[in-house]
């Protein structure tokens, strides 16, 4: 039995209108989808519109089958023939009928991830490349941006960008290898079903003449193949009806096209639309404050929240010194709501993974049980676990799980039929892993395998040789940078060029700020008690067997969820909005609608906090407060200062944070030791000092930087560097590695 009674007038009017294009801006909380749920019950039971000739997409199989579920429950066994599904799985559906258009069996294979990652390796093989510079992950990168965009392999442009040009060459070679294998992976469903449309138009007119009406969930996160499917699709009758919101389009970075729901009234000139604008999930404090800050956005279309809920409270703005001080006020927070809500009612967001870090020190410090969501814990990352790994094999080769992790990583070229047959040696002869591989060239050993492996080895082991002689020498926080270049591991995800690879680089930059927060904790500080210290933090974390947890999350996972406490951490320029987006006015608004998205997740209290420093490879970094505070009208927020630090720190005012100057990404940053120098522009006048100070060099892991000081000579000299990414970093250039830019 429909509820349309319970619908506030929007909703209602919103099911009601069921005849011609229509656009529901939803709001964040504004009951979307019992809107869909009670227009399709709305079309069949007072409409008497038969269920086949409704067709509604989303984005998810749950959606789907939860939206179904709901359906059912109102109309019975008339709701299985309304086609609800997701983009792939309608056009899966399609293709099973019509595959031979395309000269496909009708039974032909969908290719998953591990299946697209084996038919690439076997091209590049084909081809004579390497994948250790052609990563697989970033050439499906590219081919799968490409679908979403609608793209064939003719239409894909290199523009003079060599590695572009050679995954082009892949991409043709990919599509040829699965027409051979009839095979399809995800991108190819729907890009194929525009294909069979446009090769046999009696198919599309067959689809558009059943489905009389058509629902789009999400709209705002199509991309240009989905949008161009659903226009096809809808051309006869244009009873289209689309939800989404503009203001909560989050997804560019998977060709998500926000201009697909901001020209809909344009693509459907007599589209009505009606905004949903009471939220049912927050407090006004909560939406006025938001409001506020979406208002920054000039490509949106205009709403304004607002709720029944009640005023609520203030939001609660937080500054502290450093990020450890942010972790502290959080789990304080969380301990004092104890009482009145669960753990699992509480969340925390921040907009990298690397953010986590810090926080889960903290919780594991204070005893508080914590999950990542949708994630794994920051010692758990993969990329982490082979840095490590890297690290527990300088200081104990003997550790044979920690050596054969890295003896491949990066690809070297050491198969795992190699390491079966060291393996079995070392367990012969009764020696260690490390051991064997020591003397790989020993005839002795008999090992049978190639000139070619017993290479490879002879060079890792001479890597591992190597790095523990800088490992000597090096402080440990500047020997972490150097592990990354030397081992290559830092050019490896530099080379993959994907959105992956950048989170994993922050992950990396985070482990550097682990050594830096030990090093200023610990007297005696050295690699040996530092792995002690990680490796006993590890085991608490799977000692925690607790139902209850506060969940951890970035901002990108946090919608669609909800919490009846919210902290937004981290709301400092260079981190939200991110860096990568600074120079960039879409990507700005594309970062303000994620804060907006991250705000109306809270229910009843929400916090956001940002600190005055933070640290990267042992430098500190001075922050700037995130743009989208600024936007935070004082009348909906409680302004709170530092908690009491451990140890003494620079207090700060607690003064109204918001900045009346211009913001700039600009970061000003002391050399370590003290007050600034003078940059010495002159030539240095010893023989073992041949280059310029202020000569112009970059390093594999910082990147462009400028000398500014030269110190000692031969194979003590080092260089202090000023980095354009606002950190100064003193060298030993025996091992710097550094280039000089002309």
């Amino acid at each position: 039995m429909s509820r349309r009674n319970e619908l506030n007038p929007r909703q209602l009017e919103a099911v009601e209108h069921y005849e011609g294009p229509l656009l529901i801006l939803a709001g964040a909380g504004s009951g979307k989808t019992r809107v869909l749920i009670e227009r399709i019950v709305y079309m069949i039971e007072e409409k008497r519109v038969r269920p086949w000739n409704i067709l509604a997409v989303t984005f998810t199989n749950k959606a789907a089958k939860e939206m179904k579920m709901r359906i059912e429950k109102q109309l019975g066994p008339d709701a299985k023939n309304v086609w609800m599904s997701t983009f792939h799985s309608f056009c899966l559906r399609v293709l099973r009928r019509h595959a031979e258009v395309l000269n496909y069996d009708k039974n032909f294979v969908v290719y998953d991830t591990t299946d697209q990652r084996t038919v690439v390796k076997k091209i590049l093989k084909a081809m004579g490349l390497s994948d250790k510079v052609y990563k697989p992950q970033s050439i499906l990168y590219h081919i799968d941006r490409a679908k979403n965009h609608g793209l064939t392999v003719e239409d894909f442009a290199s523009d003079g960008d060599y590695f572009l040009q050679k995954v082009k060459e892949v991409f043709i070679a990919y599509q040829a290898e699965l027409k051979k294998n009839q095979a399809m992976d995800f991108g190819d469903l729907i890009v194929s079903v525009l294909r069979l449309f446009g090769k046999a138009p009696e198919v599309l007119s067959e689809y558009q003449n059943q489905f009389h009406y058509i629902l789009v969930d999400e709209y705002q996160d199509t991309n240009k193949s989905q949008y161009t499917l659903i226009k096809l699709l809808c051309d006869k009758w244009h009873n289209i009806c689309v939800v989404g919101d503009d203001d909560q389009s989050i997804y560019k970075f998977r060709g998500a096209e926000i201009q697909n729901i901001l020209d809909f009234q344009i693509d459907y000139p007599n589209a009505k639309m009606i905004r949903l604008e009471q939220n049912y999930r927050s407090t006004q404090n909560i939406l006025s404050a938001a409001n506020a800050v979406i208002r920054g956005n000039d490509k949106r279309m205009g709403k304004e929240l607002w709720t029944e809920n009640g005023t609520g409270d203030l939001i609660k703005v937080y500054t502290g010194h450093a990020d450890r001080d942010e972790a502290h006020y959080v789990c304080a927070m969380i301990k004092s709501y104890q009482e009145e809500y669960s753990l699992g009612e509480m969340a925390i967001f921040y907009r990298t993974n690397a953010q986590s870090r810090s926080l889960e020190d903290e919780l594991r410090k204070q005893k508080i049980n914590y999950r990542i969501f949708g994630g794994i814990k920051f010692y758990d990352r993969a990329e982490i676990k082979n840095i490590m790994a890297y690290l527990k094999s300088l200081v104990n080769p003997a550790d044979s799980i920690a050596v054969k992790r890295i003896l491949n990583v990066p690809l070297r070229g050491i198969g795992k039929t190699t390491v079966g047959k060291i393996d079995d040696v070392a367990t012969q002869q009764d020696k260690s892993f490390w051991d064997v591989l020591c003397s790989i060239g020993s005839p002795e050993l008999d090992l049978n395998i190639s000139a070619a492996a017993t290479s490879k080895i002879q060079e890792f082991v001479q890597l591992l040789k190597d790095l523990n002689k800088a490992r000597a020498e090096l402080s440990l926080d500047d020997f972490l940078p150097h592990l990354y270049d030397k081992t290559g591991y830092w050019q490896m995800l530099v080379d993959e060029k994907t959105i992956e690879s950048e989170s994993r680089k922050e992950n990396l930059t985070e482990l550097g700020n682990v050594i830096d927060d030990y090093l200023s904790d610990s007297e005696d500080a050295n690699l040996e008690a530092f792995l002690d210290q990680i490796s006993l933090a590890s085991d608490v974390d799977r000692l925690d067997e607790s139902p209850e947890f506060v969940n951890l999350m970035t901002v990108h996972l946090a919608k669609g969820l909800e919490f009846p406490v919210v902290f937004l951490v981290g709301m400092e320029e260079g981190l939200f909005p991110h860096s990568r987006s600074i120079d960039n006015p879409e990507d700005i608004e594309e970062e303000r609608r994620l804060c907006y998205v991250g705000m109306t997740r809270a229910k009843k209290k929400l916090h956001m906090s940002f600190v005055h420093e933070r640290r990267l490879f042992g430098t500190v970094q001075y922050q700037i407060v995130s743009r989208f505070m600024d936007e935070l009208p004082s009348e909906h927020t409680s302004l709170l200062g530092e908690l009491e630090a451990p140890t003494p720190k620079p207090r700060y005012s607690e003064q109204r944070y918001v900045s009346k100057k211009p913001f700039t990404t600009r970061k000003k940053v002391a050399p370590r030791g003290g007050s600034e120098r003078e940059i010495d522009y002159e030539y240095a006048q010893t023989d073992q000092q041949p280059f310029k100070r202020g000569a112009r060099v970059s390093h594999a892991v910082f990147g462009a930087g400028k000398i500014t000081h030269i110190e000692g000579g031969g194979d003590k000299m080092k260089v202090t560097v000023e980095f354009t990414q606002g950190m100064t970093k003193k060298l030993l250039m025996k091992h710097a590695n550094l280039k000089f830019m002309s």
